[in-house]
């Protein structure tokens, strides 16, 4: 149950660090350039204190998209897989909750924030498989590379990805959840999930035949 409690822990402040950074720029600006900056550093660091904090213990997926590809390339069984995934999940959604009582909003939400387009899916595909592929090719070097890695490249991707980089399921389930900066509308969320599954896939795939 360790490696369970601590993919539930991890995704939770992880999904805090989404919804809370969002939240609270919209507080203080109006500007959404300061408060997407805001929320890439946000994320970006907060990804490299959990890795660093959490890898010698579950291994620090806290997105099911990576724990997918690792069941895919075997580092990870099926019933693991699925128990590790049941976790995230579960720790984005407390992560909702701390996060709207936090800032005094209802317990759940709905966000109005529609975020739809072919380009934005393929962006989200995109951005999943660079992330996958990322904790990949570093698998064999410290944990603090990896954390270093991860963060920069999602504080970047952030930035450079016209669907601002959700690049985790968890997340995204999460963020359907707060009418605020980070939601997103119920209505696409579900293409979001699949693009991103299908990120993490091709990954995988490419990592297997091409460079392993």
């Amino acid at each position: 149950m360790k490696k369970q409690i601590v993919e539930c822990f991890g995704s939770c402040v992880l999904i805090i660090s989404v919804i809370g950074s969002g939240i609270m720029g919209q507080n203080m600006t109006n500007d959404n350039g300061v408060i997407l900056l805001a929320h890439a550093l946000t994320v970006g660091l907060t990804l490299f204190v959990l890795i660093n904090s959490f890898a010698k213990y579950s291994g620090a997926h806290f997105n099911p998209a990576v724990t997918i590809a690792f069941f895919i390339l075997k580092k990870i069984k099926a019933n693991e897989a699925i128990k590790y995934i049941f976790a995230q999940i579960v720790g984005a959604f407390l992560a909702v909750i701390i996060v709207n009582t936090m800032y005094g909003k209802e317990l759940i939400e709905l966000s109005s924030n529609v975020r739809s387009g072919n380009n934005i899916y393929v962006s989200e595909i995109l951005a999943t498989f660079g992330l996958v592929l990322i904790i990949l090719l570093n698998l064999k070097e410290r944990k603090e590379i990896i954390a270093t890695c991860v963060g920069f490249y999602i504080f970047s991707a952030i930035w450079f990805t016209s669907s601002t980089c959700f690049a985790n399921p968890a997340v995204t389930l999460g963020r359907i959840f707060t009418d605020s900066f980070t939601g997103i509308n119920f209505s696409t969320a579900h293409i979001f999930i699949l693009a991103q599954i299908l990120g993490a896939i091709l990954a995988a795939t490419l990592y297997t035949r091409q460079i392993k």
